[in-house]
């Protein structure tokens, strides 16, 4: 299997497809740090090299935060960080952004969503 690494992360063959996918088509990549209250944002640029910091907005208003970004900007690929322990296991801060991405993957079907431990 064929691995890109940078810090410790493992790409997986799929991910990396679908990133060389946006890569190509000049699509830009949005990224979400999910917390209880707040949840921060970066944004790629449309040749996925670099990113930097985009927005943060309040979890109350995420759903209209990416209607707008995806309209804007033309994302079709989300990567959201999902806490894990020091140990590779779940806490129960994992298992309540993962609920919070399920409900958001509920309402953005079109997106490829990408979960990445942080």
């Amino acid at each position: 299997m064929f691995y890109l690494q940078y810090r410790y992360a493992e790409y997986t063959e799929i991910e990396i497809l679908i990133i060389m996918q946006n890569v190509e088509n000049n699509m830009k990549i949005l990224a979400l740090d999910m917390g209880d209250r707040w949840i921060g944002s970066a944004m790629s640029d449309p040749i996925g090299m670099f990113a930097w910091p985009y927005k943060t907005v309040d979890i109350r208003t995420i759903e209209s935060f990416l209607q707008e970004t995806i309209a804007q900007e033309g994302i079709k690929t989300i990567v959201a960080g999902v806490p894990k322990t020091l140990r590779d296991t779940e806490s129960d801060q994992t298992r309540k952004v993962k609920g919070d991405i399920e409900q958001l993957q509920i309402k953005f079907p079109a997106i490829t969503w990408i979960l990445w431990d942080e």
